[in-house]
């Protein structure tokens, strides 16, 4: 995936809370956590990505880091939504790295 630093703007951007179970989705928020598998585990990158109407969990399979994608940076990120344990999922979504 490529990296693509954009200004923000609102077109097709659903916020966090409103999004579908099987739906596919453009949602934009901050990171709050990033979280990796331990080393034995197959890699996998979990970003929790917020917006003031609620969380989604965006999984990397096959990942452990991604240039930028760290805790504060802002982020949009386009995929089919799935159930979480606590909130709804992505899967390996295309994703977007947007200014501050």
């Amino acid at each position: 995936m490529t990296l693509m630093l954009h200004p923000e703007s609102s077109v097709d951007v659903t916020p966090v809370g409103s999004v579908v179970v099987r739906g596919i989705a453009r949602v934009r928020g901050r990171i709050h956590y990033v979280e990796t598998s331990p080393a034995d585990l197959p890699a996998q990158l979990v970003v929790r990505l917020v917006d003031d109407s609620g969380g989604l969990d965006c999984i990397f399979m096959g990942r452990r880091t991604i240039a930028g994608i760290e805790p504060g940076a802002m982020l949009q990120v386009e995929g089919r939504i799935g159930r979480g344990a606590d909130v709804p999922v992505m899967y390996n979504p295309r994703y977007e790295l947007l200014a501050a």
